[in-house]
């Protein structure tokens, strides 16, 4: 009687009553080896399973032993139904969370150039974006306007007081007035102005 070994898919000792794995576990030998959780990413929706599938593309589990394909979410940056299919937020947008939330807009200084983002970048210095929506890019600064550093930028920084830039483009700094010629106050200092 000792002889008679559990099937695959099935658990208990030998020579005994088989059980059979329940969903979410798996058992791929003969014998008295117990069940297995399925491992994360992957489900068996059966009891008595003898391997576990995979979950689709862009989906996770929330652990291992996943009952069924319902248990698959879209992972962050892609959206979709649970248990998939799963499609990458486009540029411009992003998705935080895992699960079947839609992609949402990139918040104002931000930007997404790439789709499948989790999260939306801060714009380079020298750029800005003044308002939420698909931003798939960050604008220059204006003429007289400048940003020095990356980051949430929603706008451009105004010149200081001596100094300028004649141009809008990734303005990182403002040029220093040139000889003969002054700035009296911070501002969008497009030019200088002549000495009396």
């Amino acid at each position: 009687l000792t002889d008679c070994k559990c099937n695959k898919g099935y658990t208990g000792e030998d020579g005994g009553t088989c059980k059979a794995c329940v969903a979410g576990t798996y058992k791929n030998v003969l014998g008295d080896a117990v069940c297995s959780n399925c491992p994360e990413h992957t489900y068996a929706s059966s009891d008595a399973a003898t391997e576990c599938s995979n979950c689709p593309d862009h989906t996770v589990t929330s652990g291992p032993g996943t009952l069924d394909i319902a248990g698959c979410k879209c992972d962050r940056g892609y959206t979709g139904g649970d248990g998939g299919p799963c499609q990458a937020c486009e540029q411009g947008k992003f998705k935080a969370n895992v699960g079947s939330d839609g992609c949402e807009d990139c918040e104002a200084g931000k930007y997404s150039s790439d789709a499948g983002k989790p999260t939306c970048d801060n714009c380079e210095a020298g750029k800005y974006k003044a308002s939420a929506g698909e931003n798939t890019a960050c604008d220059n600064c204006q003429a007289g306007k400048y940003k020095a550093s990356a980051g949430v930028n929603i706008a451009c920084d105004n010149c200081q007081a001596g100094k300028f830039k004649a141009s809008g483009g990734v303005n990182t700094v403002c040029d220093d007035c040139q000889a003969g010629k002054y700035k009296a106050g911070d501002g969008v200092n497009v030019a200088c102005d002549n000495c009396e």
